[in-house]
Formats: structure tokens, C-alpha cells, sequence
């Protein structure tokens, strides 16, 4: 199998020795189609591949045993991370050393295990970084010491297993399907980056979290008192305090209710919510907000439960806010019938300006939209619908 192996790759190794050779500056490199098969970097391609600027790798192993340096690399992309030997964590970060200009850094799909010494990511040119699917198993946690880092996603990574501590510099911060087994973690990472202004927010479903808990930490976190404790978390009541931020967006895709109370944000401005209608949005605040919201509502909107929960999510909206964007499937989601007027209160949202985005519209029922929307905001001063402006 080995054999195969090497002649497979022969032919890589030469191409790569002769690239490095010419002083390439961007290298894509994706070898394996295979998912069982990842391509070793040659001791080559460590000792002659100084002039890189851009180089991005897929399904590749790393040799322990090799150092490189690459100093005018730029931008590192690494997917499906494979290190040669298990026993020890530190091949990526040895590699990483070695680029004392990188200002972009990728990593995704990398498994990491127990080790006596703490796994460290240290750099000071790093700007931007985006971890993806990180697996790191048991006691080990990955300690990021990136003094300048700027922009950073987290996608399917347990917050509990980062220490991001030293990142103080951070402006743009995405949690995409992050979790962690503290509910206050979240939060807290959220106050610890003093500067953050623009952050993103998109969120798992219960049982993908109650999946992934299980899959890093035992199925022993099954028991009654780490899912209540979990529970707690999955009902996404989110606090969020930061005198830097200027925009949140958030995304969700499931049936749990959601609240996010914005305790104090004095410089948000901006704010955008796709996802289901289980959701609720509390700010007080002098700024006007610009509003978007893409709202998901897979029940029957011919129901009146539907068109209750409709006003319940639009009287959630609890801002100032400045120009609305609305978008919703069916236009009559939004026609509330003179019965549910008579026995409901008004949501009574205070929008100025509506812009509304419709899946299916029309215009013979324009009328009574506008009646319905007048009802909701009363103080609505401008409206357009598809683009076209009504009045």
C-alpha cells in the first residue's frame, strides 16, 4: 500500500521541487481525491520555498521532523491537517514559526489529542484567522497568542478548547455553529474583545449541540445534569454588552426561542436576523438602528396561530429603529384579518421606513397590505415593496 502510495505521489514531489525551484510566489496545491490518502509535503519543498506569498494546501500530512522558513508567506490555507505523528500536536504550530510575515491564516479539519505540553499559536503578524472543525479531544486546549489579530471565525469549533485571551485587538468576530459547554462562555468571549464592531452570530440546533458535546467530552455529558445545564444554553437567551459595536447579525435555523438583550452597545447601528420567527430582540439605545430581517415561517400561514405568531415576533422587535428591510415568503403573512385586529393589540412598531421583500405578492391585495402594515406601524412614513416605491 505504501508503494502505491509513493508512485502515486512521485510525481507531485518533482512538480513541487521544481516549482519552489523557479521562486513561485502562490501555490494551490489540492493532491488527494481519496479520503483515506494524504500527500506528505516533501523535505524539499521545507528548505527551498522562501519566496511564497499564498499557499494553500488540502488533505495534507505534516512531518514532525521537518522546519521550514518561509518569510514572505502571507496568507496560509491549510484543510484537512494531518500530522505524521500522533503522538505529538505541535506539527502545524512548528510550521507556523516559520512564517514570521503571515498575516492570514486558515485552518480546517485538524485533529489534535492529549499532550503533555499546552498547544500554543503564537504570532504577531497574523491579522486574519478562521479556524473550522478543529478537533481537539479531552484535557488539550489550544492557547492563541496573536497579539494583532484583527478578523476571526470560529466555525464548528467548541469555544471551551481556544483560549483567545491574548487577542485583544480583535474588530470582527463570526461564531458560526460554535458551542460550549458553559452558557455564559459565549458571552464572555463576546466582552472580551474590547474593540469588537462588527460581529456575527449563527447558531446550532439542540440536538447538534447535545451531538457534538457528546462526540468531544463522552456520552457521559448525557446525563440529567449536563443537559439541563445545556438546555439552558439551547434556549439561546443571549446578553451582549460591547461599547465598540457598530453592527450584529444573526442567523438561525431551528425551533428553540430565541431572546438576544443588548445591554449596552451605545455605537450599533446596524443589525440583520435570518432565521426562524421564534425570536425576540431588546436594545436601548439613542441610535437608530438599520433593520433586516429574513424571516422563515414553515407553518400553514393560513392558521391564526401563524398570524399570531407573526405579530408576536414583529412586537418582539423592542429598538428604535431607522430604515426596515423585511422579507418574508407570502405577502399575506403580513395581512392580519379585521378578526385578530378586533380581539389583539396593535404590535404598535414604531418604523418610519419599510422595505419590504415578498416571495410571492399581489398586487390586487394591495390595499389591504398596506392597511395591515399601517396597523402594525402607524407612524410608517415610507414604503416600497419589491423595490417599487407605494408611497
Amino acid at each position: 500500500m505504501e508503494n502505491v502510495k509513493e508512485s502515486k505521489f512521485y510525481l507531485i514531489d518533482k512538480w513541487l521541487a521544481y516549482v519552489v525551484g523557479k521562486k513561485v510566489k502562490k501555490i494551490k496545491l489540492y493532491p488527494s481525491l481519496d479520503p483515506f490518502v494524504y500527500y506528505s509535503l516533501p523535505k524539499i519543498f521545507f528548505e527551498n520555498a522562501r519566496y511564497l506569498t499564498i499557499l494553500k494546501l488540502h488533505k495534507i500530512e505534516l512531518d514532525t521532523s521537518y522546519s521550514g522558513s518561509f518569510p514572505s508567506l502571507k496568507t496560509l490555507v491549510l484543510d484537512y491537517v494531518q500530522i505524521s505523528d500522533t503522538t505529538k500536536n505541535d506539527g502545524v504550530f512548528k510550521f507556523l514559526l516559520g512564517c514570521p510575515s503571515l498575516e492570514r491564516l486558515r485552518l480546517r479539519d485538524a485533529e489534535f489529542y492529549d499532550v503533555d505540553d499546552q498547544l500554543r499559536l503564537q504570532s504577531s503578524s497574523l491579522k486574519f484567522m478562521e479556524f473550522g472543525y478543529l478537533n481537539i479531544y479531552h484535557e488539550s486546549c489550544l492557547q492563541v497568542a496573536a497579539v494583532n489579530l484583527e478578523s476571526l471565525v470560529l466555525d464548528d469549533v467548541s469555544l471551551n478548547k481556544i483560549d483567545l485571551s491574548s487577542c485583544k485587538n480583535v474588530r470582527n468576530l463570526s461564531l458560526d455553529d460554535c458551542f460550549e459547554d458553559e452558557e455564559s462562555s459565549i458571552q464572555d468571549l463576546i466582552s472580551s474583545f474590547p474593540l469588537l464592531e462588527h460581529l456575527s452570530l449563527s447558531f446550532l440546533s439542540s440536538d447538534r449541540i447535545q451531538f457534538l458535546i457528546n462526540y468531544y467530552y463522552g456520552s457521559d455529558s448525557d446525563s440529567d445534569s449536563d443537559s439541563t445545564e445545556f438546555d439552558q444554553f439551547s434556549s439561546k437567551q443571549l446578553k451582549i454588552s460591547n461599547q465598540h459595536l457598530k453592527s450584529l447579525n444573526v442567523r438561525q435555523y431551528d425551533d428553540d426561542y430565541m431572546i438576544i438583550t443588548i445591554e449596552s452597545a451605545p455605537e450599533l447601528t446596524s443589525f440583520r436576523y435570518d432565521g426562524e420567527i421564534h425570536f425576540s430582540l431588546s436594545l436601548e439605545s439613542s441610535n437608530l438602528l438599520n433593520g433586516t430581517f429574513h424571516v422563515y415561517e414553515h407553518r400553514s400561514i393560513d392558521s391564526d396561530t401563524s398570524f399570531t405568531n407573526m405579530m408576536k415576533f414583529l412586537s418582539n422587535l423592542n429598538c428604535s429603529w431607522n430604515v426596515v428591510s423585511l422579507r418574508v415568503h407570502k405577502a399575506k403573512a403580513l395581512i392580519f384579518s379585521e378578526k385578530l385586529k378586533n380581539i389583539c393589540s396593535s404590535p404598535l412598531i414604531n418604523w418610519k421606513h419599510l422595505k419590504l421583500v415578498l416571495g410571492e405578492y399581489d398586487p390586487e391585495r394591495l390595499s389591504d397590505l398596506k392597511d395591515s402594515l399601517m396597523w402594525i406601524s402607524p407612524s410608517l412614513e415610507t414604503l416600497s415593496i419589491n423595490g417599487k416605491e407605494i408611497f
